[in-house]
């Protein structure tokens, strides 16, 4: 499935709510949050309600964003070093894995594949292990 834009990225994410599986992502740059301004903060009241844990992998400069999730129930947030930033986004969340190829607009690829999804939780769990915590207190 192909989607576009800020409806592409609020596709995305109703989808991971029905699916109702813990979500992996990683290589999320600082403006992710501001270009989903408008249902970001639904998503998650969704998502905790649901009792659904999200682990996230930031880019180094989104330690503000990294602190307030922290803060959330159900929710991990970490950052990679710089020389680690990534501008695509790659969420996993049930059999399905998303990439987010261009944040401005947001190009959105989703591949169904019990394979595919399994081979990157596994890289997740990898890029997961080079994360460090943020050093700002929650918001």
């Amino acid at each position: 499935m192909i989607l576009e834009g800020v409806s592409g990225l609020k596709t995305l994410t109703d989808d991971m709510l029905i699916i109702g599986k813990s979500i992996y992502v990683f290589g999320v740059p600082k403006q992710a949050s501001e270009l989903m301004k408008g249902f970001i903060n639904l998503f998650h009241k969704r998502r905790i309600k649901k009792k659904m844990w999200m682990y996230h992998i930031y880019n180094e400069d989104s330690q503000e964003r990294i602190a307030f999730l922290n803060n959330l129930a159900y929710t991990e947030a970490v950052y990679l070093p710089r020389k680690y930033d990534s501008p695509a986004t790659t969420l996993v969340y049930g059999e399905k894995v998303a990439f987010v190829i261009i944040w401005s607009p947001a190009i959105i690829v989703i591949v169904e594949s019990e394979r595919m999804a399994k081979a990157y939780t596994k890289y997740f769990s990898l890029l997961h292990s080079l994360a460090k915590r943020s050093l700002l207190k929650g918001k």
